[in-house]
């Protein structure tokens, strides 16, 4: 005999269509274990009704508003070293796979003579911009010079307390995915 739809109706205890209520009442008629099951289902479900609620121990709400609090800090935590790893991860494979692709590609005399012309290039280049923030520098009047120094500083030191708070506000207030 097949029970499968039957039990879950019993069980779920969903409202049936009246064909679905008919299939169930014609099954009861004839199958003394869903019957048992049906009464089963109806005791407890009376018994569960009559069962008192009892009040939770003293001090029950601190202790799990203290443990909720712990449970989030430490969830906080195991999110931000997630982060942490997968972007240094991310960032060692990449690493890896760019030092594989310059391996596969070039021989190791061509890969010291770019770095060398590589070396070579950055030092012109910072000594061109030497020169040239040199130039400007004496041509401009002394006041406005050094007002052009103080917002570079100050824009430097902005940017870096950015930073700094956000270093702190991941560090200690977690990652949050909204």
């Amino acid at each position: 005999m097949v029970h499968q739809p039957i039990e879950k109706w019993i069980i779920e205890g969903t409202p049936l269509t009246s064909e679905q209520e008919q299939l169930l009442q014609d099954h009861l008629q004839k199958c003394s274990q869903c019957r048992e099951l049906q009464n089963s289902v109806y005791s407890l479900d009376e018994m569960l009704m009559q069962a008192t609620m009892s009040a939770p121990t003293a001090g029950f709400t601190q202790r799990w508003q203290t443990a909720l609090a712990e449970r989030q800090v430490l969830k906080n935590r195991r999110q931000v070293r997630k982060f942490f790893l997968s972007l240094l991860g991310a960032a060692l494979l990449t690493f890896g796979l760019m030092g594989l692709y310059i391996a596969l590609t070039s021989s190791p005399v061509e890969m010291v003579t770019r770095l060398l012309e590589n070396a070579i290039r950055v030092l012109i280049n910072l000594d061109q911009l030497e020169s040239f923030a040199i130039l400007i520098f004496n041509t401009l009047p002394p006041s406005l010079s050094m007002g052009i120094w103080v917002l570079i500083a100050s824009g430097l030191c902005f940017f870096t307390m950015i930073w700094i708070g956000a270093l702190w506000r991941t560090s200690f207030q977690g990652v949050f995915n909204k």
